[in-house]
């Protein structure tokens, strides 16, 4: 099967250099979702656990005779462990896994026996074998100690030894790929025998492509979508979806550990007037600068026409989204959460604030998006609409690692539009929401805020039992972060796959957040 993608993911062996996605098919995960949908753990390598009544540890029991790929040998807890502390930030700092800064509530796992290990807990998430370490979720992969061992740090970090029903091949970043299926795998031997991927960076070509046979699945372009099922190819997807969250990054807020009472660290963040949607750690508590940025920030959610840019960008097949913490497709969502677009209301608010117009223009913005996960169009639009209360507006295309520097030392300052997995529409609402915009996760990447109330809500979420007051404290965090409008969202749309019926009967997915397309190829069924 051959699959072609604009921009497949840099992966690595090295779980510290970055991991590799577990619904990709190589690398496995200690639980995956159920058969019958449901996101709570089922197991995968790890076979049972046993939850210390205090929530402050989990120890875990692991499949025996699980093998690691090219006879390296049997997966045991010295692998997990090692794989699980060598993604987590607060174990290796070094590390630049995706997750780093969330798996820190994980302390050093420690093995306790061949096939048995234990996870204590900084701070205890009821999400912890749902996400976390979830196929599903923001997780990471068991990848072979021994391999590490033997061939060191370079060779690792270029070469992929996991325990999935895919093995690795060829892996050359933003070029191509080739999977082999594992015979008579320990739990799904795949059908489809390779899986061969190329990186062809336009849409276009990447149709044309499907329609003569050279690809047999390509994400679904949604501007062409309706086109390709009246010709008869066929979509797939695991339910996830992406939004596009806009964050009103450099309001950096927290003074204090609220576990131990202990103030925190000082960021390099200081107050400078021309970022008016922000409010730095040295203005923080004082009144007259919370409202003035309050309203920036205000005006600026209120500018944009989410309607027409799902209708332009997405060809209607998307919606609009309103909050980063939750989506309008979810049970939980309330009306009075939806921002209006208002052009008037968010001129007359930016003049309350002591920005009015001169010669057209009240300030200046650089947006930052994070492409390609987010298409530019969506940062163009909303630059437009700013543009026309009064903020001149640029948008900042580049590459992700030339920000990400600052995102992890915590100076970011730019507002920034980016994926958001948080509130997909399957993705529980109770599950503890914001780990990235809390003090907890430094050491990984952030947004650009960090947020006393989220880190509250966060702790407080995480070790309650009760599911209905989990879900009572989360809308008290949306009704927060809606009043000062910390983070909005644009638009949602999900994603998919479109796949060639000639090739593939069906493609039968389980679960997945993140926003990656491709998951589980394991459960791909050929048609010939």
């Amino acid at each position: 099967v051959t699959i072609a993608f604009g921009d497949f993911p840099f992966v690595s062996g090295l779980n510290r250099s970055g991991g590799m996605e577990s619904a990709w098919g190589p690398v496995e995960m200690l639980f995956t979702p159920t058969e019958d949908g449901s996101v709570i753990a089922g197991p995968m390598l790890a076979k049972s656990y046993q939850m210390a009544p205090d929530l402050s540890r989990v120890t875990i029991q692991l499949q025996q005779g699980v093998q690691f790929h090219k006879g390296y040998g049997e997966m045991t807890a010295e692998d997990v462990v090692w794989s699980l502390n060598d993604a987590n930030g607060a174990v290796t700092p070094t590390s630049i896994h995706p997750q780093a800064g969330d798996l820190a509530k994980f302390g050093p796992a420690k093995v306790l026996g061949k096939y048995e290990m234990e996870i204590p807990f900084t701070a205890y998430d009821v999400s912890w074998n749902a996400n976390r370490s979830n196929t599903a979720g923001l997780a990471w992969g068991v990848v072979s100690k021994a391999a590490y061992d033997k061939n060191g740090e370079e060779w690792t970090r270029n070469n992929i030894i996991g325990t999935g029903s895919y093995q690795v091949l060829e892996w050359l970043a933003a070029n191509r790929a080739v999977l082999e299926a594992v015979p008579n795998h320990w739990r799904k031997t795949a059908k489809a025998p390779t899986l061969r991927f190329v990186s062809v960076p336009e849409a276009s070509t990447r149709l044309a492509m499907l329609r003569t046979g050279e690809a047999d699945v390509i994400p679904t372009v949604f501007k062409d979508m309706k086109a390709t099922l009246d010709e008869g190819f066929k979509t797939a997807g695991a339910g996830g979806g992406i939004k596009a969250s806009f964050i009103f990054s450099g309001n950096y807020w927290e003074k204090v550990d609220p576990r131990t009472g202990q103030p925190l660290p000082v960021i390099g963040v200081t107050y400078d007037p021309n970022l008016p949607w922000m409010v730095p750690l040295v203005s923080v508590g004082d009144e007259k600068k919370m409202e003035r940025a309050r309203k920036v920030r205000w005006a600026m959610t209120m500018a944009i026409d989410r309607e027409l840019i799902n209708k332009t960008v997405l060809n209607g097949l998307g919606w609009a989204e309103y909050e980063h913490f939750v989506s309008v497709k979810q049970p939980q969502w309330q009306a009075k959460w939806a921002v209006p677009y208002d052009p008037a209301g968010a001129e007359k608010l930016l003049d309350e604030a002591g920005y009015p117009k001169k010669d057209g223009v009240r300030f200046d913005v650089s947006i930052f998006i994070q492409v390609p996960a987010i298409p530019a169009e969506i940062a163009d639009a909303v630059g437009g609409f700013l543009d026309k209360v009064g903020i001149r507006t640029t948008v900042d295309k580049s590459a992700y690692a030339i920000g990400r520097p600052s995102m992890v030392g915590r100076t970011w300052t730019k507002p920034f539009i980016r994926y958001a997995s948080e509130a997909v529409p399957q993705r529980p609402f109770d599950w503890p929401k914001g780990d990235e915009m809390s003090f907890l996760g430094r050491g990984g990447f952030g947004p650009g805020i960090e947020i006393p109330k989220i880190t509250e809500t966060l702790l407080a979420v995480g070790k309650e039992p009760d599911i209905e007051k989990r879900i009572r404290m989360n809308v008290e965090l949306v009704d927060y972060v809606h009043q000062w409008m910390i983070t909005s969202a644009i638009v949602t749309w999900p994603t998919s796959l479109t796949y060639n019926p000639k090739s593939i009967a069906s493609w039968p997915m389980k679960t997945y957040f993140p926003t990656l397309d491709m998951a589980y190829p394991e459960y791909m069924v050929l048609a010939r």
